[in-house]
């Protein structure tokens, strides 16, 4: 059941032109919004990122804090070394040292609070930029427990991309891997919420695949002009399984999409460090 919390933050979100995604799924607490930014500000946020020093992963060493939280978000190994910039401080366990967020992420940052994601006027204070090459994804992950609390806004500028939501599989007493269960077309200059479930049940990623096939059959509850599409062709699964659905703009189903660069901005909120202050006598 839906706490009165939930549901205030449903109707906010849904009041400011968000869809809740991914319930006909079992996803919970997914929030998707189709233009969160203008093509300007798209144009502006990738100069201003271009502008500044890009990090790439595991090209050099980094400071043992940084190093948790790049595993916690990829899987170096398999999905090779994206581009980062970390905004805000790094995120640690015993809390993060907060700096200055960028001029143009301060503005977003304050948009953000206006969905009251982390409370009552309350800004999110960590941003994570991610640079992806073409057809380059992103390891189904969790956020982790650094952040608080645990919700986070992403925003998807140039290309396009599909995020799975994927849940751990146990077989014969272990894990049987991840299978997906429900995936989002994030379009550009989209922003998509995870909150509740869709936030600490589900891992997300992106495939690394040159070409999304968006499928053109089988649509089902549909929100005005969009509708969740079974997608068939993503994912192999035995004739037993139900097949992975996806939530695309119904002028999309059974488009071909061919993924270029694409750079996301994900907004959380980690604990600040609580400094002690000696006094000196």
């Amino acid at each position: 059941n839906e706490s009165a919390a939930e549901n205030e933050l449903r109707h906010n979100l849904c009041a400011q032109g968000f869809k809740q995604v991914g319930v006909e799924a079992g996803v919970g607490g997914l929030f998707y919004s189709s233009a969160f930014v203008t093509e300007d500000e798209e144009a502006a946020l990738v100069r201003a990122a271009d502008d500044r020093a890009w990090k790439l992963l595991g090209a050099t060493p980094v400071a043992a804090q940084e190093c948790e939280l790049q595993r916690r978000e990829d899987s170096l190994a398999t999905q090779g070394r994206r581009r980062v910039q970390n905004h805000g401080g790094l995120p640690h366990a015993k809390g993060m040292v907060e700096t200055a967020l960028p001029r143009e992420l301060e503005s977003l940052a304050t948009r953000c609070a206006a969905l009251e994601l982390f409370g009552r006027g309350v800004r999110p204070n960590h941003v994570l930029v991610n640079d992806y090459a073409p057809g380059q994804g992103i390891e189904a992950h969790y956020d982790g427990p650094l952040f608080d609390p645990p919700r986070a806004v992403i925003v998807s500028l140039l290309s396009p991309a599909v995020m799975y939501f994927s849940r751990e599989q146990v077989r014969n007493g272990g894990f049987g891997g991840d299978k997906a269960v429900f995936g989002v077309l994030l379009e550009a200059r989209s922003c998509i919420v995870l909150t509740g479930a869709a936030y600490a049940d589900f891992k997300h990623g992106i495939r690394a695949v040159a070409i999304e096939h968006i499928p053109k059959t089988e649509c089902f509850a549909p929100f005005s002009r969009t509708a969740a599409c079974l997608d068939r062709e993503n994912i192999q699964t035995s004739s037993e399984e139900q097949p992975t659905a996806v939530y695309a703009p119904l002028k999309l189903c059974g488009s071909t999409l061919v993924r270029t660069r694409r750079v996301s901005l994900t907004f959380r909120r980690a604990r600040p460090l609580k400094m002690k202050l000696k006094l000196c006598r």
